[in-house]
């Protein structure tokens, strides 16, 4: 198998008992996150009983966190230029989360693979990697 394109990233975190959702605040979510630059600080946020969002497009990220887990999408799609180690610590270190109720985490990747022999008129050029 060769791994033709990256599509997601991802880290998820799971929790020995649900996660407080009073202690996610929007606010201090979008602080954690703020660069400055008002482009890529643009974000949607959506909340409903048990699950928070928050969206950031335009850097092709996105924070979930549901009953007893939360999940850090990066879908950068580059493996070298993802953050996403960095945005774990930061959401690890904040406020929002009981961290003696983590009892696993796992990273897992989103990618288009094709079997070595596949001929290559087959691949997409949109879909190959560059580099």
């Amino acid at each position: 198998m060769k791994i033709e394109a990256i599509k997601n990233i991802n880290i998820t975190v799971l929790f020995s008992a649900p996660i407080n959702h009073l202690l996610v605040s929007q606010e201090e979510l979008l602080n954690l996150f703020k660069s400055g630059d008002q482009q890529r600080d643009q974000h949607n946020f959506i909340e409903a009983p048990g699950l928070k969002v928050v969206a950031f497009p335009n850097l092709k990220k996105d924070i979930v966190f549901e009953a007893s887990r939360f999940l850090i999408n990066d879908k950068n799609e580059v493996i070298e230029k993802t953050q996403i180690i960095d945005d774990l610590q930061k959401i690890i270190n904040s406020s929002m989360i009981e961290k003696d109720k983590i009892i696993a985490y796992g990273f897992n990747y989103d990618t288009i693979v094709y079997p070595q022999k596949l001929a290559t008129w087959l691949v997409p050029e949109s879909q190959k990697l560059k580099g």
